[in-house]
């Protein structure tokens, strides 16, 4: 959902099934392009697309991670190239054989929702969070501001990290990727009320986007719900 406010809508995101080996397994990305940079839906776009090419001919998490690098190189260079710089999150998960692997960089989250609880399997890669990391203080006034500062994403560093996690993915485990715009006001319940949806009806996606606008949120709003 573009949102309230937003001339345009800086997420992308892409979502497919696969099968390797005779087995069925799952992928999606989220995408968040960088609103205080110029081009974020371009950016955010490429990436999608990049990771989209690469698993159609292999879903080797070493070339998912592969095709991140290549397109933080291919931002970069056009930002070096205009003389504006384009950037944007990414978080990707695989899903196949009892396993989950995900790779991300940004603010963007992957969160694993099961019969016991919810766990979030990504780091917030913000100023606010590497404050709180380091035992610095923030003000209240101050902790808007900061949640929104990334200090890793694609396209603004020529050479950047990519974090990667890994686990056990039990039949039943509900995997949400959200944008920001998304999750900022995302609750206990709201989860609660994700997992006991029925997969065939996406509305509780709806319901949520429009109950988050409602209450306050202004940003792109992007959610892919995944089940195993």
């Amino acid at each position: 959902d573009q949102g309230p406010r937003r001339t345009s809508n800086q997420d992308n995101f892409w979502a497919d099934s696969i099968e390797v080996r005779g087995s069925e397994g799952l992928l999606a990305a989220v995408c968040d392009g960088m609103g205080g940079l110029d081009r974020g839906g371009e950016a955010s776009r490429i990436t999608c697309e990049n990771i989209r090419e690469v698993a159609l001919q292999s879903v080797d998490v070493e070339s998912i991670k592969k095709a991140i690098h290549n397109s933080n190189s291919t931002l970069f260079n056009l930002g070096v190239q205009h003389e504006k710089r384009m950037g944007t999150t990414c978080t990707f998960l695989k899903v196949h054989q009892g396993q989950f692997t995900v790779l991300h960089i940004g603010d963007t989250r992957c969160s694993r929702i099961h019969s016991t609880g919810y766990s979030v399997l990504t780091e917030d890669h913000t100023a606010f969070e590497k404050f709180k990391r380091e035992g610095r203080a923030v003000i209240a006034a101050a902790e808007n501001k900061l949640r929104s500062q990334l200090t890793r994403c694609l396209g603004v560093q020529r050479i950047i990290t990519v974090d990667e996690s890994t686990g056990a993915a039990a039949p039943g485990d509900r995997f949400l990727l959200a944008s920001d715009g998304f999750w900022h006001l995302l609750t206990e319940q709201d989860l609660r009320e994700i997992y006991a949806a029925p997969m065939e009806d996406n509305s509780v996606l709806r319901r949520l986007v429009n109950k988050f606008i409602a209450i306050s949120e202004t940003d792109n709003l992007t959610a892919v719900l995944v089940e195993v």
